[in-house]
């Protein structure tokens, strides 16, 4: 038998299994090569058999058999250590070893190969091919007697001073005895070899010098009861001799010719009955007769028409069924004497319809009458005529003046109908109006039951709640914002940040915070220094006073000393100064005096350490402001 090592083994040939079960590849010599995993030194290479010698060699394990490592007529076989030569095999199910823990293959259609599955094992359990799972062997020992100690039966072990116990074969208990059973106990201290008792009736075979003359019948052997007529010698005593009763046949409780046999002891049997027949008669005595065949002969029985009705059939004397045959016409609506007709013969089928203007009415149907003598006009109306004849309510779009006001109910308003049956149709009439809330009303009028946007169960966190002229809850003006869930469109919403902070926005420091509105608050956060070029979007342009006054701002640069801020642009006259902006607000102005007084401002918050929105303003004051008019600008600045 050839096992494919799994495991890591030593330099030396010893190993002890660190449980690992690397994938594996035989090459040519007896050699394997793990794949599953790569290794660094030879100890990772250690797969616990104490015949092979173990390599780490660039990253892969390679296990190699030991020439002369076993005892006589055994050889090392990778994974499973001292054994017979490998079996030969065809195909995989050649391979099939019992042991529950290895994967049995026929590698290239030659030999097989066993390979150990350590995850199939139990806790602190290892896979061995020539064994199964066992307990996991100690890493560290001294001698092999530390190697599972009083367990003979799992082999004898090896003590590598620096790898621990390593398997090297199963326990030899053949004593080429064949009137012995040879088999291994470790709670008997290890091979068993006890004498041959093939039926387990404690008597040794007459082939290992016993007296059990058949050791394949635990009933036979000396001292048996000795049965009369079996034909069987029970007591291992040639001499008994076997006394048997005359069979023949006899007549049963039920009156059929059965049969006698003889019993063990030589007396009489019981009279056994005959097989059921196909005669109308119980020939088994068991209560039935012809059982086992399709029908009693000579009975009858129902069965199913070709037009669904119920029909009666024979059984003939071969015990099949003749033809069905079809049952009389009944006042049932349906056809029994399959002849597509229902109920001929009567004056109508029983169950359906007429049209009742062919029996003079103006509308309705006609039902035939249950026992099929004629047409019942209960249904039929007058309905349809465009007259309110008696009980009609109404009749066509004839409603006699009514109205959902005037019927009663307590309806509001709606539009009155009348129906095919010429009965007031208030499916369009409504309560909606009346003040009142009236089921299925949500609401009436400014009638909101108590309710607003946070108690209707719809998720909605404020706002305002309405009632709509169908008295339902108009929620337009809910909104979910406050209702502590971060919906679509929101990035926060009341204590609930989504986990943010002022330094995950990008941010040095500070407090972040949710706006009424859900938005992100970043006016309590700190920014690193906000000086640097910042394009502006839109564009500050504007002229007036024959051109005196002229601005064209595309960019403003901010240089804040920590203390101060300074704003200034090429396109606007003056630079503008006010406290610096580390805090995340802007506030800054200057003023150009002359014949006509200048004065600039910027005001805004950063909302991201490279972005900030706000507003742009020129004011302008004096005799030769010609045409100038106060402007603002909308702006955001963008970082460059």
């Amino acid at each position: 038998m050839l096992v494919v090592a799994a495991g890591c083994a030593t330099s030396e040939g010893h190993d002890s299994d660190d449980g690992g079960v690397p994938d594996v590849v035989v090459e040519d010599g007896g050699e394997t090569v793990d794949a599953g995993w790569g290794c660094l030194i030879d100890r990772d290479c250690d797969d616990g058999i104490a015949c092979t010698v173990d390599h780490c060699t660039d990253g892969v394990c390679t296990h190699v058999p030991c020439a002369d490592c076993c005892p006589e007529g055994l050889q090392c076989l990778v994974g499973y250590g001292c054994g017979p030569a490998p079996d030969p095999c065809a195909v995989d199910d050649d391979c099939e070893d019992g042991v529950r823990c290895t994967l049995d293959r026929c590698r290239d259609g030659t030999f097989c190969e066993f390979d150990p599955q350590h995850d199939l094992c139990g806790e602190d359990e290892i896979c061995l091919a020539a064994i199964g799972c066992i307990p996991r062997p100690p890493e560290s020992c001294v001698s092999a007697d530390d190697c599972l100690p009083g367990r003979p039966c799992l082999g004898t072990w090896y003590c590598d001073p620096e790898f621990g116990c390593q398997f090297e074969s199963l326990p030899d208990c053949d004593d080429d005895d064949p009137c012995t059973v040879d088999s291994c106990d470790d709670d008997a201290g290890g091979c068993v070899n006890a004498p041959l008792d093939g039926d387990g009736d404690t008597y040794i075979p007459e082939s290992c010098g016993g007296d059990d003359c058949d050791d394949a019948n635990a009933d036979v052997h000396p001292g048996a009861v000795e049965i009369e007529c079996n034909g069987i010698d029970d007591d291992c005593d040639p001499a008994t001799v076997e006394t048997c009763c005359t069979p023949g046949p006899c007549a049963t409780s039920c009156g059929t010719e059965g049969h006698r046999g003889c019993n063990p002891d030589g007396s009489p049997g019981p009279c056994e009955p005959p097989a059921e027949a196909c005669n109308g008669i119980d020939d088994d005595c068991d209560g039935a007769s012809d059982e086992g065949f399709a029908c009693v002969a000579g009975t009858s029985g129902p069965c199913p028409t070709s037009c669904g009705s119920t029909g009666s059939r024979s059984c003939l004397g071969d015990c099949t069924w003749d033809l069905c045959v079809n049952p009389p016409e009944a006042c049932n609506g349906v056809d029994d004497d399959c002849d597509t007709a229902c109920d001929d013969g009567f004056a109508c089928c029983a169950g359906t319809t007429r049209d009742c203007s062919s029996l003079g009415w103006f509308a309705g149907a006609a039902v035939c009458a249950g026992d099929c003598s004629g047409w019942n006009t209960t249904g039929c109306t007058n309905c349809g005529n465009g007259t309110i004849d008696a009980p009609e309510q109404c009749d066509g779009t004839q409603l006699g003046g009514a109205a959902c006001t005037t019927i009663g109910g307590g309806w509001a308003g709606g539009t009155l109908r009348c129906a095919s049956d010429c009965r007031f149709d208030t499916s369009l009439c409504t309560r909606c109006g009346n003040g009142t809330i009236d089921p299925p009303e949500e609401c009436d009028g400014t009638n909101l039951g108590g309710n607003g946007c946070t108690t209707i169960g719809r998720g909605f966190g404020g706002g305002t709640l309405r009632c709509a002229t169908d008295c339902l809850f108009d929620t337009s003006s809910c909104t979910l914002c406050g209702n502590g869930v971060i919906d679509s469109g929101e990035q926060c919403d009341g204590f609930n940040l989504d986990h943010q902070n002022c330094v995950g926005l990008g941010f040095t420091g500070g407090t972040l915070d949710c706006t009424t509105g859900c938005l992100f608050d970043t006016s309590a956060c700190t920014r690193p220094d906000p000086s640097g070029t910042y394009d502006i979007t839109p564009d500050v342009v504007y002229s007036c006073a024959y051109g005196m006054v002229s601005l064209n701002a595309t960019s403003l640069a901010f240089a804040d000393s920590g203390s101060s801020l300074t704003v200034s642009s090429s396109g606007i006259p003056c630079p503008m100064t006010g406290p610096s902006a580390v805090g995340g607000s802007i506030n800054v102005t200057c003023t150009l005096t002359g014949t006509c007084n200048e004065t600039y401002s910027v005001v805004g918050t950063f909302d991201s350490p490279t972005h900030w929105t706000g507003t742009v303003t020129a004011t302008f004051s004096g005799s030769w402001c010609v045409d100038c008019t106060n402007r603002s600008w909308s702006v955001s600045g963008t970082l460059l």
